[in-house]
Order: structure tokens, then sequence, then C-alpha cells
């Protein structure tokens, strides 16, 4: 009843088909659409990005789908920027740097590959990221062990110039399954 009419009945057979709309494949990482097909299912990467003045400008900091931001000791800080598709990433990512064990744990949130250029060391009670990264089985790619990925620019001092190549990290990951270090 609306408005105290009555509404007019029909008997009508006729059927309506309906198709369902097409999925949109979304970000993982972010929800966002227009995520490339052939990268779902696989793992996200969490590559550690150093962020002390000499390392300033990044390359490529408007590329991840997250960064997070921690202080790793002495007010330095470090980056995890984290990517949903592998096969995309940029050319340059960085300069990487050493992996701390609260980047390590962080990334085990996402079940990334994780890609680093060194790592802490345990010592006394400090637990360092190497202790972590084996005790948790975590897979990754340290630049220190597996340089095929890595290369250092002319632009920046040592140590803080050693970036990852985006198109190499595939093959790097591939072949670490493949001959394990």
């Amino acid at each position: 009843m609306f408005y105290k009419k009555e509404e007019p009945t029909t008997t009508s057979s006729s059927t309506i088909t309906t198709t369902k709309a097409p999925v949109a494949v979304k970000n993982p990482l972010t929800g966002e659409a227009g995520y490339n097909e052939s990268a779902k299912g696989r793992r996200p990467i969490a590559v550690v990005v150093e962020n002390s003045p000499q390392a300033r400008p990044q390359y490529n900091m408007d590329t991840p789908d997250i960064i997070v931001e921690g202080e790793v000791e002495g007010g330095i800080t470090r980056m995890l920027w984290l990517y949903s598709d592998m096969t995309a990433l940029p050319e340059q990512v960085g300069p990487t740097r050493s992996a701390r064990p609260c980047f390590v744990k962080f990334s085990e949130f996402f079940d990334s590959i994780f890609v680093h250029f060194g790592e802490s060391h345990s010592k006394g009670d400090y637990t360092g990221a190497d202790e972590v990264i084996e005790k948790d089985n975590v897979d990754n790619i340290n630049g220190m062990k597996v340089s095929s990925c890595f290369t250092r620019t002319k632009d920046k001092a040592s140590p803080h110039n050693a970036v990852l190549l985006g198109s190499e990290l595939v093959n790097a990951i591939e072949k670490r399954i493949t001959e394990p270090i």
C-alpha cells in the first residue's frame, strides 16, 4: 500500500537474464583496482630503504604500495617499502640498507620476501636481524650475499649508494629458490 492506494497487479511471465559484472582485481596491500592480474597470488616484496640525509633523495619513493618508517638506533630511521607486484618494480629502488629485527617481523605480517643489504648481528642481549631471519626461516634476498640484483650508484657515497635493480629481482628470487645460499 502506498498512500492508501493499491498498486496495480500484473501477471507477466517474462524471464530476466543477468550477467555478473566483471570482478576487478584489487591490489592486496591497498585495495585499489587496476592490479596486475598476473601478479595475483604472488607474494609481496619488502625492501629496507635508507632514510639518512646522505641517502636522499631516495630513488622512486613514489612507487611502493606501503611505506613504513621506523627508528633503527641513535635517532636514525630506515623505511620498509612494500610492493604487492614484484614484476612491476622500478629500475632502481633505494638506497637499500641493512635489516633490523623490527623490519623483518613487520614484513612477516604480509608474508613478504624480505630484501635488504646486510643485517644487524646478535650480540650479548641484542637479538639481531640475522637471528630473526634464521629462526623464523624468512625468505630473503641479502645484497651482501646475492649481488645479481643490486648495484652501486655513482651519485652517492658508499654505504649510501647500494640500490636494488627492480628488473633483476624476479630472476634473483627464482635462482635463490633453486640454489639456496
